[in-house]
């Protein structure tokens, strides 16, 4: 009963722990991001995909309406998504040190740009709206600078996350 004790005390540290982080604004969840990207840590990145179910729900709140096997199929396809993605953060991960000669873990963080809108999702009823659209991390590494993108970020139930739409690296100049 020791070893069960110890595993629901762990898991509820781990749950308590996400919740203290869970990312309010579309900036504070690039800086997390970045953090992940700077660790070399796809999983990490990972954990700030939305669930299928959180997609479901805001694509229910965006107007779309599903039955049952319309939305258990719009789930499977977001697996099939964020798969995808998680190969595309080991790309970029690989392409930045090997191609664009980044050092990961010395990157420094020089400014985060939002790019969320706010949409008016019913002409007869403007006070239903959504907050979406890609957030960006500027960062230095060398004496070059980048920018990283997260092609979509929503508000998923008071937390912000990425779908697995794209993530994109490229040099940056101002």
């Amino acid at each position: 009963m020791k070893g069960a004790k110890r595993i629901v005390l762990l898991f509820t540290a781990v749950l308590l722990s996400l919740c203290l982080q869970a990312q309010k604004t579309p900036e504070e969840l690039a800086d997390y991001l970045f953090k992940a990207m700077k660790a070399e840590n796809v999983k990490a990145v990972g954990t700030y995909l939305c669930t299928p179910e959180e997609a479901l729900l805001f694509s229910k709140k965006l107007g779309y309406s599903y039955t049952k096997d319309q939305g258990d199929d719009y789930k499977t396809e977001q697996l099939k998504l964020d798969t995808a993605f998680i190969d595309q953060v080991n790309y970029v991960l690989k392409d930045g040190k090997n191609q664009k000669g980044i050092v990961w873990n010395k990157a420094e963080l020089v400014k985060i740009k939002s790019g969320v809108e706010t949409y008016i999702l019913s002409s007869l009823d403007e006070s239903k709206t959504a907050d979406m659209g890609p957030v960006s991390v500027i960062f230095k590494s060398g004496t070059n600078q980048f920018i990283l993108t997260f092609a979509n970020a929503f508000d998923a139930t008071g937390r912000w996350r990425i779908n697995g739409e794209s993530i994109k690296l490229k040099r940056y100049t101002e």
